[in-house]
């Protein structure tokens, strides 16, 4: 990925989702300031990829097809701003909170920990297989950027490669 210049925003939760993890206007407006101003790179804050790791109630989401209409938005709005934009793919774990995510938080081991709200559901081979699925060997192709998808529909891996990679 060639970048404009070395300004680069790190990855940062803003909460300014709905609870539905789509993108709002707030969000795609505040994107769009910070490419205009300059910014080369920016990187969206821990985005979701499954419900039940969701960090907060107001998270961005890439766990659904519904969301990809939301997170074309962000990228088209930074894009036509000359910058560049990426997803910080993310699961909580245990420190998710059930009234959040809607279920048992899911975490590699069932243990409470004192810094984690309550003892999360011990993943299981399905489980794990949704978060990280195997990824197939990655071929590096001249003048274009890698992809490694994460637990998404094909639909979502090819949206992912055109907006927010090229």
């Amino acid at each position: 990925m060639e970048l404009r210049n070395r300004l680069i925003r790190s990855a940062t939760l803003e909460g300014l989702c709905g609870a539905d993890g789509q993108a709002t206007p707030v969000l795609i407006d505040l994107y769009r300031q910070l490419a205009a101003g300059g910014c080369g790179l920016l990187i969206s804050g821990n985005t979701h990829v499954l419900e039940e790791g969701k960090l907060i109630a107001t998270g961005l989401g890439a766990s659904c097809d519904e969301q990809l209409a939301g997170l074309e938005k962000l990228a088209t709005a930074v894009h036509q701003e000359g910058g560049k934009f990426c997803l910080q793919l993310g699961h909580t774990g245990g420190q998710g909170r059930s009234k959040i995510c809607g279920r048992q938080p899911l975490a590699p081991s069932a243990v409470k920990l004192e810094q984690y709200p309550e003892i999360p559901h011990e993943m299981d081979a399905d489980d794990i297989e949704k978060v990280v699925p195997p990824l197939p060997p990655l071929r590096p192709v001249p003048n274009r950027p890698v992809a490694m998808p994460s637990s998404y529909t094909l639909r979502t891996v090819i949206w992912l490669i055109r907006f927010c990679l090229l």
